[in-house]
């Protein structure tokens, strides 16, 4: 018997030794990767955005003498992008501007509008402009499921129950385990399967009706079909995150129509509605799928909360036929791309024109 305790506690030890040791190179592997982290053009932790990107505010043509100011808000198309720096870039040829983009990958329009908010005193825009993706930006907005993009976008804020905006919730970075590649590599993932199949037995209008929360990766089928298909925009999924949606873009529209200034919503969505491929894969077989049904209710809440807007869905498939070529990044079916150069110079080309047909900067 003494010997089988023996045996059991040296056992013990060596793996208590080993768990000490394997923890140590974990938070080795931590600390580099908070260092790669930092570099620029990255995702950084912020108390009260959940994420920011690192410089959290790019400068596009600054000037030390008196010009116009165009502010550029939005996610990922907006984020360290092309579009932004040919719109500045041309305008410069007419009239002294620079331009300021607070553009994050992965943002939220609640989370566009707090970070406009916090800095619009201190850059004094004379134009802000929102680019919209119609595919993810309102579902972003709603976290009955909500929708997540890396481990490094498990936290962000939401509006409180009767759609208000509260006082800012203080996040905490304190969360060590969630920094290790076992949990980034291995649990989350695990979380997110998890979870799919949960929506998928449930339905995720029943999440919806029963304020359940859970996160599913942005490319989940279950969490973008319903705003594509016919007779689903009365659900109580789609109906909840256009409502926030509406409130957090009125909300954008006060806070710089307060200060005299004006906004500008460019709307465009998922590559499926611009090139075949994409569409081919992903949209083809899906019943009563309308791929102008996004834009249609982003361009009517503009219409009626007397917000300029720019249809980007239409300028695209313009411009997919006069080049006949992807506007979208490949590979072939890429759910996920981002704009192709064509495309963000055509975006670039109808800010531009519009700007200047309605004389916003004079």
């Amino acid at each position: 018997m003494f010997k089988i305790i023996k045996l059991l506690s040296i056992n013990f030890l060596v793996f208590l030794f080993l768990l000490i040791i394997g923890f140590f190179i974990l938070e080795i592997i931590v600390s580099d990767s908070k260092n790669q982290a930092e570099q620029k053009g990255s995702l950084v932790f912020d108390d009260v955005l959940g994420w920011d990107s690192n410089p959290s505010i790019e400068e596009i043509e600054k000037k030390n003498n008196s010009s116009k100011k165009i502010m550029f808000i939005g996610d990922s198309f907006t984020h360290n992008v092309r579009w932004t720096h040919e719109t500045i870039k041309t305008l410069n040829k007419k009239i002294s501007v620079e331009g300021f983009s607070l553009g994050v990958s992965g943002f939220s329009t609640i989370q566009t509008y707090m970070k406009l908010k916090k800095h619009f005193s201190e850059i004094k825009p004379d134009l802000v402009v929102l680019l919209f993706f119609a595919w993810n930006d309102m579902r972003d907005n709603y976290d009955k499921p909500g929708i997540i993009y890396s481990p490094k976008t498990e936290i962000r804020p939401y509006l409180s129950g009767n759609l208000g905006f509260e006082k800012d919730e203080i996040f905490s970075d304190s969360n060590w385990f969630k920094k290790l590649n076992i949990y980034q590599d291995f649990i989350f993932k695990y979380k997110l399967r998890i979870n799919k199949l949960i929506v998928k037995i449930l339905g995720i209008d029943f999440l919806s009706k029963n304020n359940i929360k859970l996160n599913l990766i942005y490319t989940n089928k279950d969490s973008w079909v319903p705003f594509y298909t016919k007779g689903m925009e009365s659900s109580k999924y789609v109906e909840s995150a256009w409502n926030i949606t509406e409130v957090v873009l009125k909300k954008i529209n006060e806070l710089v129509k307060t200060n005299n200034k004006r906004l500008i919503i460019i709307g465009i969505d998922n590559a499926f509605t611009i090139d075949e491929d994409v569409k081919e894969v992903w949209a083809d077989d899906i019943p009563n799928f309308d791929i102008y049904k996004n834009m249609n209710v982003l361009e009517s809440l503009c219409v009626k909360n007397n917000i300029s807007f720019i249809d980007g869905l239409s300028i695209l498939e313009r411009e997919k036929k006069k080049i006949n070529k992807k506007i979208y990044n490949y590979p072939a079916g890429n759910l996920s791309g981002h704009l192709e150069p064509e495309g963000e110079l055509a975006i670039s080309d109808s800010l531009i024109k519009f700007i200047n047909e309605k004389k916003i900067l004079e």
